[in-house]
């Protein structure tokens, strides 16, 4: 989404896992304490943990319906129950727009 030139892969990563962590506990899979528990640690490491603000969140909707890990028209998240533990969620684009919205 920023082309490669804003991230490194890592940070994306730490990016990434930060989002799935807050989806996770909007979806009630995940306790609160457990996301800002990662989220303190990434930041203690210098690793970013927000979405740019300007990031268009269509845009990042309609790439993540081009994922390898989509599947018959619904998107797939690996979310974390809790620490060390994932799950693969199948959600509905819409779904999935509405938790980017709040992001």
């Amino acid at each position: 989404m920023t082309r490669y030139r804003r991230y490194k892969h890592g940070e994306a990563v730490a990016v990434g896992m930060t989002q799935a962590a807050r989806i996770a506990v909007r979806l009630g899979r995940l306790k609160a304490d457990a996301a800002e528990a990662q989220e303190a640690l990434l930041t203690r490491f210098g690793l970013p943990t927000a979405l740019p603000k300007r990031l268009d969140r269509e845009a990042l909707l309609e790439a993540m319906t081009l994922d390898k890990k989509a599947l018959s028209g619904r998107i797939r998240l690996v979310l974390p129950d809790r620490i060390g533990a994932v799950s693969l969620v199948s959600l509905t684009p819409a779904e999935v727009a509405g938790l980017l919205k709040a992001l």
